[in-house]
C-alpha cells in the first residue's frame, strides 16, 4: 500500500516537472524539430509538408493547458 502511494507521489512529481519545464519559450525548439520529422516523413511518402499555423498553435496550447 505504502509502495503503490510512492510511486503515485513520484509519478506525479514527475508530471508536474516535466509540464512546468515545457513552457512556450521551450517548446519552440520541439515544435520545430517535430515538424522537420514529420514534413521528411511525408516527402519520403509522397505527401505536401506541413507549414505552422500561429492561430493554430495557440488554440492547442490553451486546450493544453485546460486539460492539464
Amino acid at each position: 500500500m505504502k509502495r503503490s502511494y510512492l510511486l503515485a507521489t513520484l509519478f506525479c512529481l514527475t508530471l508536474f516537472a516535466t509540464l512546468d519545464s515545457f513552457t512556450r519559450e521551450n517548446s519552440s525548439g520541439i515544435v520545430q524539430d517535430v515538424l522537420i520529422q514529420t514534413n521528411q516523413f511525408r516527402r519520403s511518402n509522397g505527401l505536401p509538408g506541413l507549414i505552422i499555423r500561429e492561430e493554430l498553435n495557440a488554440l492547442a496550447r490553451e486546450h493544453s493547458a485546460d486539460m492539464a
